[in-house]
């Protein structure tokens, strides 16, 4: 078999024939159009079929000459254009591989081809599509520069054309995105051997990477399907996609391959995000409540928790639409109108000397901390409401932390000059480093009901909570344990030094007219 399935396989590939040179110069390195009334193609000796004949139809259509086995990684330097040369058949400039239009003609040619070479024989054996995101790529070039940027791309696309001999059909199909086609050669036509190709070009990708002075460890997400003789190449390409979508969603770095129920799953999610992007200026939102109380069973505060209440849909829960939200940057408009209602109730209370002391806690997503007006939202939110800011706590995720550290110093200082207090949630499950905790302007940390649900059964949950908690007194930081359900579980909380606790043992969220906030 000419593709390598396994890591070790793949690491000891050797590098790509000239005859793989020849065909980038075909459908992406072509110097030039041709002079005289018809197009010549001087294509190397050796360059057999199928890959020989589709070379010779790109190079024929686009009407160009090969000025040599010119490297397929080289790219059209920034700014210059070949003469004369068609847009459609420009390379990537970053990569020098074919972009989409022409990966797709690419397909198209060598689909007939092969249906020439076989009729009246067979049908062309299926081939694997792959489309290959590189994860993160923009939080990249937002700290390290596009040129840092720019050589991931170049050293991906190396990786991946070099995992192939003979050759795959390799492009770039956007920002952060490869399509691959495997060699016309016989596949094993099932799920574990997509399973296995997607995570064999994977484990290439996460090699270390050498820029900016140092090694970088990267990863990649994929998204796999078949090509085969009846299928039309858009619908294999959605299918691709809609299988890369599903592995970004399941925590990037790994391998979907499509199943017919994606499809399904994404008309829902486009039936839900309809009724999102209407819910927003509909104000279809509510916000629950759901008490903090010390050890005295005192309400201090709570926790604002949105919920969705559609026309249409019904009550929708907050784990189908907070990521969808993410995902469109509707939780920007959303997050924002949150944090202003929750201003609004904070000055509600103020007004009562029963519960001028209660603070209200607010979940910020990774993408509405960062997007540049954050800061500015939460300061008029305070402003337009008169009340102190000392009283409204952001509750952010470890996610939001390793996601682009100076630029969360940098909102989180802004904040913690406003008054207000910033507090790490679901602390123990996600990134922990204490490197960062040094770092970054907390005032409190909450132990995940994970931890805490478990912690009288498994001792070794329970050793978990016992270090965050000498951990949050060590450092000065205040200190909640979410998911308290039994009076057990607050009582070895307390026994251990934690003195909040929220869970159902004290109240489930509910509406502000139903949260009773004084005993």
């Amino acid at each position: 078999m000419g593709v390598a399935h396994g890591p070790a396989e793949l690491a000891a590939v050797a590098p790509l024939s000239s005859r793989w040179n020849a065909v980038a110069c075909a459908l992406g390195a072509m110097t030039g159009a041709a002079t005289g009334a018809a197009a010549s193609l001087a294509l190397p000796a050796g360059l057999g079929s199928p890959l020989g004949e589709a070379a010779a139809i790109i190079g024929a259509i686009a009407g160009a000459a090969l000025a040599g086995a010119a490297s397929p990684h080289m790219a059209w330097p920034r700014g210059r254009l070949a003469p004369h040369r068609p847009v459609a058949t420009l390379p990537d400039q970053v990569t020098g591989l074919p972009t989409r239009s022409a990966f797709l003609s690419t397909l198209q040619a060598e689909r007939d081809a092969d249906r020439q070479r076989l009729r009246g024989v067979g049908i062309p054996p299926p081939r694997a599509l792959v489309l290959i995101g590189l994860d993160r790529l923009r939080a990249l070039n937002d700290s390290l520069g596009h040129e840092i940027g720019d050589l991931w791309l170049q050293e991906a696309a190396h990786r991946l054309i070099d995992a192939f001999d003979p050759p795959a059909l390799i492009a770039r199909l956007g920002n952060d995105e490869f399509a691959l086609l495997s060699p016309a050669q016989p596949l094993r036509a099932d799920d574990p051997a997509l399973l296995g190709l997607g995570e064999a070009l994977l484990h290439r990708l996460r090699r270390p990477f050498f820029g900016h002075g140092g090694e970088l460890h990267l990863t990649a997400s994929a998204g796999a399907t078949w090509l085969t003789a009846d299928k039309p190449i858009e619908q294999a390409l959605r299918e691709a996609d809609l299988a890369l979508r599903r592995a970004k969603r399941a925590g990037r770095d790994c391998v979907r391959v499509f199943e017919p129920s994606m499809k399904a799953e994404h008309d829902e999610r486009a039936r839900l995000l309809t009724a999102l992007r209407s819910a927003v200026p509909a104000q279809e939102f509510r916000l629950h409540y759901q008490p903090q109380v010390d050890r005295t069973g005192r309400v201090v505060g709570a926790e604002a928790l949105l919920r969705w209440e559609s026309p249409e849909l019904g009550m929708i829960e907050p784990s189908r639409f907070i990521p969808l939200a993410e995902e469109s940057g509707l939780i920007v408009p959303i997050g924002r109108a949150v944090i202003r209602d929750a201003c609004a109730v904070l000055a509600w209370w103020s007004q009562d000397p029963a519960t001028k002391h209660l603070t209200l806690s607010v979940n910020v997503s990774p993408h509405q901390f960062q997007h540049p007006s954050f800061v500015e939202d939460v300061r008029l939110a305070l402003q337009t409401a008169g009340v102190s800011p000392s009283l409204l706590k952001l509750e952010v995720t470890e996610n939001v932390v390793i996601s682009d550290m100076p630029s969360v110093q940098a909102h989180m200082q802004a904040l913690r000059e406003l008054g207000v207090r910033l507090s790490l949630d679901d602390f123990g499950i996600g990134y922990s480093s204490l490197s960062y905790l040094k770092h970054l302007p907390l005032s409190q940390l909450k132990i995940d009901q994970v931890f805490v649900r478990n912690m009288l059964s498994d001792p070794r949950e329970a050793a978990v909570v016992r270090t965050v908690i000498a951990l949050a007194r060590d450092l000065a930081l205040e200190l909640v344990a979410e998911g308290v359900e039994t009076p057990e579980q607050r009582e070895m909380l307390s026994d251990l030094g934690c003195g909040l606790y929220q869970g159902y043992l004290f109240g489930r969220p509910v509406p502000l007219e139903s949260l009773c906030v004084v005993q």
